[in-house]
């Protein structure tokens, strides 16, 4: 009787995902909610205004308080003047989500009910942590003088 054959294929572990501070922003005309885990585990939730002076001292705070991370901030927007203002600072790394992909997102957990900033945030914020690694990637780049962002994630349809 022969014994059966045995193939054992190498399976690449997955890089380690370096610490860094994960944001979710709800984009706005004139004020943006944010939703923030820091590297210690905490959620901080809050907004700041739509101007250039606000953006720059808000991401500059969190900067001055985590000098030696990156910023991952995953974002239901591709372009416009925050994205922007984000892409002025090198620590920063933008992710945009499709919005039908984040609408798909946040049916699966909230049932019933309307859009609110702050719960959007926080779950932008849910999308980046359950996705980073994984099938969301920072995509900026200029192409032909153009800036183009986008966001290869084929998942929610």
């Amino acid at each position: 009787m022969k014994k059966a054959s045995v193939t054992h294929e190498a399976f690449e572990s997955p890089a380690p995902i370096a610490p860094s501070v994960l944001v979710g922003i709800d984009w706005a005309d004139k004020e943006h909610a944010f939703a923030i885990r820091t590297p210690d585990g905490k959620l901080h939730i809050g907004s700041f205004k739509h101007s250039p002076a606000a953006i720059r001292e808000w991401i500059e705070a969190w900067n001055n308080r985590y000098p030696n991370l990156a910023i991952e901030i995953c974002i239901e927007a591709s372009r416009g003047s925050l994205i922007n203002a984000l892409r002025e600072f090198p620590y920063v790394k933008i992710y945009p989500v499709n919005p039908k992909s984040l609408a798909n997102y946040r049916g699966a957990f909230a049932h019933g009910g309307g859009k609110n900033d702050p719960d959007d945030a926080r779950l932008i914020l849910k999308f980046i942590e359950q996705n980073r690694g994984g099938n969301l990637r920072d995509t900026t780049y200029f192409l032909g003088g153009w800036l183009r962002t986008g966001l290869e994630i084929f998942m929610l349809g």
